[in-house]
């Protein structure tokens, strides 16, 4: 048994470096910490612990008195088969084959029943504690809804070429960077190489200058796209070493460095210069008209850092408004009176999603605002959700963060498609922006 309690650690340990992996390593990405080499690294120990597991169950079969006829290779083909499936992902199939395969293999070898009964038992139970821990794990990854599929085809090519320059300047923390880099293909290109005006070019990094200096060695083999990746990443490392940036956590060192990206280098400089220790729309506008105005796109970093968020969460709610990440109309004085609320515009018909969940307590016609959602969020704080075309939702309902509730419209008092969000705190309108930080 000392080797059992040994081999539960063992893949405790693993379990816990596990648990910063997404879901699927293949799909959307829905944490922070960056699956692949997670998972990669737990592989091999999970690995390491199966071999050594068989040797201990081969050692103790030899030890026995029993027989080795057909029923007991029998029994220890079960076993092994069941150890070889304690793979990652955890699926409920292969856990439960898994622990049949331990019970009836173990029995199979007529080893003291009360004795195999045991060892089935607790064998069945890290299979299945690791299952629990791992439904945990996705439970609680966070908002982030991941990206298009258009952006996340890339991903493999953004870890190649990451991996490639962690390696090549000694900085491991590099390979953490792949949503960020991901989030750059959204906002320049939403990741179609034949967008309009993209042309290949898919992070715009060909005005960098990194298409014909520092070119790595198998640049000549990559396509278009991927030139357009390998360049912007070492576009954006000129950035990140231009700014003191925590990780791809640090929202506002990411903010920085990302308008830099849009700006270029220089801004990161002149940024210093000033005493500035955040991005903010006026500092990216002062650099613009130092530039000679109409430089670049003043809020770049702004718009980029809700497309951050709502791929890989981070920030406090969920963005409303998948299909778009800007905002046409802000909060507050409008026209000779005060907008309580933000604008996004959108094509009719677009799915609105909860900022925060609640209790749905209104559906319905809304005066001015048409057709209407309100969430009653708790602590006296309420969403709105206004101009709608559809609903999802009825009164009463509790809904959840991300949840489709209803979809874009041009109802009530709207001067085209769009949603207008809104939030309350005992009564009092505030600035919808300020939980998107």
């Amino acid at each position: 048994m000392d080797n059992m309690a040994d081999y539960r650690i063992r893949y405790s340990e693993t379990n816990r470096e596990v648990k910063y992996a997404a879901d699927n390593p293949t799909h959307r990405c829905k944490s922070i910490h960056y699956k692949e080499d997670i998972i990669a690294e737990a592989d091999k120990n999970i690995n390491e612990k199966k071999e050594e597991s068989i040797g201990i169950i081969n050692k103790g079969i030899k030890n026995t008195s029993v027989k080795k006829n057909g029923l007991h290779k029998t029994g220890a083909g079960r076993v092994k088969k069941a150890v070889e499936g304690m793979e990652i992902p955890f699926g409920k199939s292969k856990f439960k084959s898994a622990g049949i395969n331990v019970i009836t293999g173990f029995l199979s070898m007529k080893i003291v029943p009360m004795a195999a009964l045991v060892i089935g038992t607790v064998l069945l139970m890290l299979i299945m504690s690791l299952h629990m821990e791992h439904q945990n794990r996705v439970s609680s990854i966070g908002l982030g809804q991941g990206f298009p599929d258009d952006v996340e085809a890339w991903r493999d090519v953004v870890y190649e070429r990451l991996r490639i320059y962690s390696e090549e300047y000694n900085d491991p923390s590099l390979e953490g960077y792949a949503n960020v880099i991901l989030t750059t293909i959204w906002q320049e290109s939403d990741g179609n190489p034949n967008g309009p005006g993209v042309n290949q070019d898919i992070m715009q990094s060909r005005e960098s200058g990194y298409w014909s200096y520092d070119l790595p060695s198998d640049w000549n083999r990559l396509a278009e796209p991927e030139k357009s990746i390998d360049a912007g990443i070492r576009y954006f490392i000129e950035c990140l070493n231009g700014w003191d940036v925590g990780g791809p956590d640090d929202i506002e060192g990411l903010k920085m460095v990302i308008q830099g990206y849009n700006y270029g280098v220089a801004f990161l400089d002149y940024a210093r210069s000033v005493g500035a220790d955040k991005w903010t729309e006026s500092l990216s506008r002062a650099y613009s008209n130092r530039m000679g105005g109409n430089y670049g796109t003043i809020t770049y970093a702004e718009r980029w850092i809700l497309k951050y968020q709502t791929a890989v969460g981070g920030g406090t709610w969920i963005w409303p408004m998948p299909a778009c990440h800007e905002i046409s109309s802000g909060f507050g004085a409008r026209w000779g009176t005060t907008h309580r609320g933000i604008d996004i515009p959108c094509s009719v018909g677009s799915e609105v999603l909860a900022s925060n969940g609640g209790t749905v307590i209104h559906v319905g016609m809304y005066g001015t605002g048409g057709n209407a959602v309100i969430i009653d969020c708790g602590d006296g704080m309420k969403n709105y959700y206004y101009h709608l075309s559809r609903y999802a939702v009825s009164e009463g309902d509790i809904v959840r963060a991300g949840q489709i509730i209803a979809y874009s419209g041009n109802t009530g008092n709207s001067t085209g498609p769009h949603l207008h969000f809104g939030v309350s705190v005992n009564g009092e309108y505030v600035n919808p922006k300020d939980y998107f930080k």
